[in-house]
């Protein structure tokens, strides 16, 4: 998640599939908080959702009022709004596939909710985990 051009909270997303049982997601967030200098790689790409001025609210209750927002939204098209707040989508990135570098623009997401990206080598390849980056903002 972006605030500005600069990355304040990290997803990490794992799906596994049991022969026995229903489908399992673990979903898990890193919210850079209350941190106001970051390592000199990371000055332009990151900040906080408090940088120069002191919280408005604890983490406790951000993280209940993070709750409460997954409880209005129990019914609603994840997919879509997912794709309609996505700071990645159209996007230039870059990612490593198999050893080898690509860049592409992130075009959409399958049902599956994988990465589909249009290579600059004319290809197309889907994207079910691992980093990419951002090259350009537009």
């Amino acid at each position: 998640i972006y605030l500005g051009d600069k990355k304040i909270v990290g997803i990490l997303t794992e799906a596994t599939t049991r022969v026995t049982r229903e489908s399992q997601i673990i979903l898990g967030m890193g919210i850079n908080f209350a941190i106001s200098e970051f390592p000199s790689a990371l000055t332009e790409r990151a900040t906080s959702l408090f940088f120069d001025e002191p919280p408005t609210i604890s983490a406790d209750n951000l993280i209940g009022e993070i709750w409460a927002q997954f409880e209005q939204l129990q019914h609603a098209d994840f997919m879509a709004l997912y794709k309609a707040h996505s700071f990645i989508l159209g996007k230039k990135i870059t990612f490593t596939q198999s050893g080898q570098d690509f860049t592409g623009r992130a075009m959409d997401l399958s049902a599956q909710g994988e990465l589909i990206v249009a290579c600059d080598d004319g290809t197309t390849k889907i994207l079910n985990s691992g980093e990419i980056s951002l090259t350009s903002w537009n």
